[in-house]
């Protein structure tokens, strides 16, 4: 039997803004079985209040600045607001404590990569073929910091494999002097009253999010889809780079929002909800820019759009950029 480290390791993610103390605090322990990036998922103890909602918990490693975790790692985690009904459930993390390690986790995880490397599911094709796609795409222009699968569903269609989810990509501007970017500039020059919230947060990570389906042939050929209707289900063939502009006035559109202020933009909308909303957004803002135009995000134009049940307060926290290629 193996002798077991107890340790004890608090990352605490600071809370900024009057009256968040008396925001309500839950917390849970369990183990971590799987690390992608900045997000682990952990599987929460039996008797633990969130099993009453699901098992499987994905939580943010993003407090964590000085610490590396591990697969196998027994954690506390602290959490606040509601609980996001979805599969692994969603949570907004405070804290991750550390309370238990094997003395020797090495082994376990190098067997576990082995796995891995021979796991040829559609699952970790459709990852693998997706995160390349996303690179060789996005990184001349943000830093990738994350790619998750969510709301994964998979069967056989006349021989082939169909895979439909939810696809984000986790990102951020390239380190430079915000004062540098078009809209910024522009927001500053004119006396913009929001000009200081889109400098802080020029540097903050933000989603972009994709209602993807990947078809699996035969051969392991795959082609991806992209639901391009926002109140329904309507798949168009497409590549990534279909995200790129190359227009006369060609760039790059990415739409972002401070992900701290996901519920509030959003106010009660499922991850398959915002991603469709954002993906209208993209898709108007492109149109506009192809005729030199920049899209506005106001109640008006979303109304046109059919999106409805955004804050109005917050729309100025969802921003689009339009990089020069």
């Amino acid at each position: 039997m193996k002798r077991k480290l107890l340790l004890i390791f608090t990352v605490i993610l600071g809370i900024v803004g009057s009256g968040c103390s008396q925001e309500v605090k839950e917390e849970f322990v369990g183990t971590i079985t799987e690390i992608n990036g900045l997000t682990a998922i952990v599987l929460a103890d039996e008797g633990e209040d969130i099993r009453r909602s699901g098992d499987l918990v994905e939580v943010s490693l993003s407090v964590s600045d000085n610490f590396e975790f591990m697969v196998g790692d027994r954690v506390r985690v602290t959490h606040k607001g509601p609980v996001a009904e979805k599969y692994p459930l969603g949570i907004e993390t405070i804290s991750v404590d550390l309370l238990e390690r094997d003395e020797n986790p090495q082994e376990e995880q190098e067997e576990q990569e082995e796995e891995e490397e021979e796991d040829n599911s559609a699952y970790n094709m459709i990852r693998e073929y997706l995160k390349e796609e996303s690179i060789k795409t996005f990184s001349p222009y943000y830093e990738l910091l994350e790619f998750r699968i969510s709301d994964y569903h998979e069967e056989m269609v006349d021989g082939n494999v169909e895979a439909e989810f939810l696809y984000t990509i986790v990102s951020k501007n390239y380190d430079r002097d915000p004062d540098t970017a078009g809209y910024i500039k522009e927001a500053k020059e004119s006396g913009n009253e929001n000009y200081q919230l889109m400098y802080d947060e020029y540097l903050q990570p933000s989603d972009m999010n994709f209602d993807f389906k990947v078809v699996i042939d035969e051969q392991d050929n795959m082609t991806l889809y992209s639901n391009i209707s926002p109140n329904s289900v309507e798949w168009e063939e497409a590549k990534m780079d279909d995200y790129i502009l190359r227009e006369e006035s060609s760039g790059i559109v990415g739409v972002g929002y401070d992900l701290d202020y996901k519920d509030k933009i959003f106010p009660g909308m499922s991850d398959d909800e915002v991603s469709k909303v954002i993906g209208k957004i993209v898709k108007a803002a492109r149109e506009e820019a192809s005729n030199g135009k920049k899209y506005e995000i106001t109640e008006e134009s979303l109304n046109e759009l059919g999106i409805k049940g955004l804050d109005p307060n917050y729309l100025h926290m969802i921003q689009i950029s339009a990089e020069q290629i």
